[in-house]
């Protein structure tokens, strides 16, 4: 199960606490029990594990700073995060979880995979800036999440099936059950908008 993989990664890395292959291990084992957790409403447990998974993945890429699969899962770290601190009601630090997500833009190299996490990094970051009525830092975080899903198809070919999909995904709607509000439906479903809501719903 989940804790004996914990138990066998800590075992691993106190014999060698860089092991790259014992953090990532253990980062993807504490990402899934996580989640779990979350699911079944052990919210502060869940977000324990997240931390944790958070700083094997700020381990992975301080050993390893052109890892571009450990930035990925170190944003997705922090997001899910921002996800369970909503769950408990602290939207501040959500907030600031999900900016700190963001920065990792400074950190690392663009690309395609960086894109497409930081665009629905930035889709939800503006619902919760919405929600939590400031809507400057909203519509920045509508805008980031433009220039992201730009960056995560820049360099599919012109023909290609995946350059129109993503956009659809990460632009509009996002994962299944997140909510409603998602990005550029954020501001005006905080603000009880319905009628723009719903043309952006239904653009036809």
């Amino acid at each position: 199960g989940g804790d004996a993989g914990v138990n066998a990664t800590a075992q691993w890395l106190e014999r060698g606490p860089g092991d790259m292959s014992a953090l990532r291990a253990e980062g993807l084992i504490f990402e899934t029990l996580a989640g779990i957790e979350w699911t079944d409403l052990h919210v502060r447990k869940a977000l324990t594990l997240a931390r944790q998974d958070a700083r094997d993945w700020e381990a992975v890429v301080r050993l390893d700073p052109s890892n571009q699969i450990g930035w990925n899962n170190l944003v997705n770290a922090r997001v899910q995060m921002a996800g369970i601190l909503t769950s408990l009601g602290e939207i501040r630090e959500a907030r600031e979880q999900a900016r700190v997500a963001m920065g990792v833009e400074k950190r690392v190299n663009e690309s395609g995979m960086i894109g497409t996490v930081l665009s629905l990094t930035a889709g939800y970051l503006a619902r919760l800036e919405a929600d939590a009525g400031d809507r400057q830092a909203a519509a920045a975080a509508v805008a980031a999440n433009q220039r992201f899903v730009a960056l995560s198809i820049r360099d599919l070919p012109q023909n290609s099936f995946c350059r129109p999909f993503p956009p659809e995904y990460i632009d509009y709607y996002c994962f299944p059950g997140t909510g409603p509000g998602y990005r550029a439906h954020a501001p005006p479903y905080a603000h009880d908008i319905f009628n723009a809501v719903l043309r952006r719903a239904r653009p036809c």
